[in-house]
């Protein structure tokens, strides 16, 4: 459903601020939301684990 929603946004936004600018807006986003993944302690601390044991 975020992802349909996303994607009628994208549309209106990339016509008022331009496409290249729509794509490094949201690359900005990517980048923010993955630093706040690693930012959490509970992530650094997952064990890696092996397929299949």
């Amino acid at each position: 459903m975020a992802t349909a929603l996303g994607q009628v946004a994208v549309g209106p936004v990339a016509a008022v601020v331009g496409i290249r600018a729509t794509v490094l807006i949201l690359a900005a986003l990517v980048v923010l939301s993955v630093l706040g993944m690693v930012s959490s302690r509970a992530v650094r601390r997952l064990a890696a684990s092996t397929p299949g044991a």
